[in-house]
């Protein structure tokens, strides 16, 4: 620990005044953080989330005039999803200043409501690396530091969720009808609608069946922001988990596997993407072609992950053995992806 915070402390010392920050095995000059756009874009989010927070509690519509005084009712879903994800940077960004990898602070990246489109105000947050991994052991330290640290925060917001949560009255207030049906009813029993559905996992499973004080539908989720919000952490951390590419699985796989296994695992996983996604895409358009129930996102997944993040990574030393903290480090990211893995997360 002492030696942690030594090295986190020699990184912040050593930017100098004309802006670079100097380090013996420096190949370039880095410029200085730019503070104030970290700070733009980290409000930026905070406000697009927090419009978030009225839309799911439906407080607030989309193209409607927005009640500045309502604005705090939208806080417990904005600053439980920031923390989730401003957890999971810095968990990636800690670890890099213990490896003196030179990186920015978290990107946050706002996401305004657009009509149509599933809005929770945010399209994640990012860092940036300044220099390339030299071993395996800093590829998987801060490929898994990120996911276990947002995992471990989504499940306190979960449980803080679940210890807070208000009575069965609560959602009677959102919909009086179901005061009289003596229940919240499933889906197949709601007659002329077509409710959101949220995908379970295996958390969220056993989250709702055995330790909330009642049974809160997938369907009704979302008028809980703590738990929409522990609910996206989770699903976030499962698609940065994916073993594919520079994603923080694909990090991780690449430390323990090697090359070879990463490009063949990491083809599988897009190919699995695309024909899962296409298979539901043609039940939506074709409801009666099959019977499987596959949600055609994973296509679009798919196409993001085939182009933008892309099937390979850069080389690195793969002759730097791993100890067995770090192979107990992989497992543990391998359980968190199957607990928090959601196969139909919409529908």
């Amino acid at each position: 620990m002492t030696k942690f915070f030594k090295r986190g402390f020699d990184y912040l010392k050593n930017w100098s005044a004309p802006g670079a920050y100097q380090h013996d095995d420096d190949q370039e000059a880095i410029p200085k953080p730019k503070y104030w756009l970290h700070t733009v874009l980290l409000l930026a989010t905070f406000f697009t989330t927090t419009l978030a927070g009225l839309f799911w509690l439906n407080i607030w519509r989309i193209g409607n005039p927005i009640d500045f005084l309502m604005l705090f009712m939208g806080f417990p879903f904005s600053v439980s999803l920031l923390t989730i994800l401003g957890c999971h940077e810095f968990g990636h960004y800690f670890a890099a200043i213990y490896h003196r990898i030179k990186t920015s602070l978290p990107y946050f990246i706002p996401a305004p409501p657009i009509p149509g489109i599933l809005n929770f105000g945010t399209f994640g947050a990012v860092i940036r690396l300044h220099q390339a991994f030299k071993n395996n052991r800093q590829l998987i330290d801060v490929g898994a530091y990120g996911p276990l640290a947002g995992f471990l925060v989504a499940i306190l917001i979960l449980l803080m969720a679940a210890s807070t949560l208000p009575s069965i009255d609560y959602i009677y207030t959102i919909h009086p009808n179901y005061r009289f049906l003596h229940e919240i009813p499933e889906p197949v029993k709601m007659v002329g609608n077509d409710p959101l559905i949220f995908g379970d996992n295996i958390i969220f499973y056993l989250l709702t069946t055995y330790v909330l004080p009642y049974k809160i539908p997938m369907h009704e989720m979302y008028h809980y922001p703590l738990l929409l919000a522990g609910w996206l952490g989770l699903f976030i951390t499962a698609l940065n988990l994916l073993p594919f590419g520079q994603l923080d699985g694909g990090h991780i796989l690449y430390a323990v596997a090697g090359k070879k296994i990463h490009k063949i695992v990491s083809w599988i996983v897009v190919t699995a993407c695309i024909g899962l996604g296409l298979t539901g895409l043609i039940n939506e358009i074709f409801p009666f072609a099959t019977n499987l129930k596959i949600w055609g996102g994973w296509l679009v997944w798919g196409i993001v992950l085939l182009f933008v993040v892309k099937p390979w990574h850069p080389p690195l030393d793969e002759t730097v053995k791993l100890n067995k903290r770090r192979i107990i480090l992989a497992w543990i990211s391998l359980i968190i992806f199957i607990l928090c893995f959601t196969p139909i997360p919409f529908e």
